[in-house]
């Protein structure tokens, strides 16, 4: 369908005209067109949503890090995200 749409908007017919009766027929050459389509779970961004967000990933990281052995400056991670 889209094929067909910008196939018919770059196009002139044999008396000139444009089929679909745009001013002038479109330049392929200078137009850049993205058709995909991905269904993605997004939330509207709230102010306490992302900073919600943040705090989570922050202590995912800390978490991580802890894991790999760095030094414990702080209380234990997964205390301060329950609070």
């Amino acid at each position: 369908m889209i094929d067909s749409l910008v196939g018919a908007a770059s196009a002139r017919d044999a008396g000139g005209e444009q089929p679909l009766e745009l001013t002038e027929a479109l330049n392929l050459d200078a137009y850049f067109l993205d058709t995909t389509c991905v269904k993605l779970n997004i939330h509207f961004p709230v102010d306490w949503v992302l900073l919600r967000d943040a705090a989570r990933t922050l202590m995912k990281a800390t978490m991580l890090i802890r894991r790999r052995g760095l030094k414990e400056r702080m209380e234990e991670p997964r205390s301060f995200s329950s609070k």
